[in-house]
């Protein structure tokens, strides 16, 4: 077996890697998910009503349009952390020492994202109907613009 062929079977046969790609693709598809699907909620509102007053959409559904809204740093956090952990990786640190840096970052972006979508949209009321599911409503702008975006 050559160089090439030992390194391509030994990354073939690392579990935690492969976890790791694919929580990460797990998390981008999450996303893509509702994005989407809030769309398809707006789009089958819209064209299913029978009069132009019947095309809002219940409030309850915009939760799925804030998630993004508090998410988006969250994943700047993450792509810091993995940045990272081949920094430490490449500079020979210790596998135990790249594991701390990855997951510190995960759970800080994740806690992060949780925090901000809290005190952004906690005070949003739910209740009625509305033309359009905005990612940043009147009462999420102040506190999104003012918490600190990385």
């Amino acid at each position: 077996m050559d160089s090439n062929c030992a390194v391509a079977v030994e990354d073939y046969d690392f579990a935690p890697l492969h976890a790791a790609q694919w929580f990460y693709e797990l998390i981008i598809v999450l996303y893509a998910f509702i994005v989407f699907y809030s769309i398809l909620i707006q789009l089958f509102f819209r064209y299913t009503a029978k009069e132009k007053c019947d095309a809002q959409v219940p409030k309850v559904l915009c939760v799925l349009r804030y998630v993004p809204s508090s998410m988006t740093s969250s994943f700047l956090i993450m792509h810091i952390g993995i940045t990272a952990q081949h920094a430490l990786s490449t500079f020979g640190y210790g596998f135990r020492s790249q594991k701390i840096a990855a997951r510190s970052t995960y759970c800080f972006s994740l806690v992060y994202s949780v925090a901000l979508g809290t005190w952004a949209f906690w005070n949003e009321p739910l209740q009625g109907r509305t033309a359009y599911c905005a990612g940043i409503t009147a009462s999420s702008s102040g506190v999104i613009q003012s918490f600190p975006t990385l």
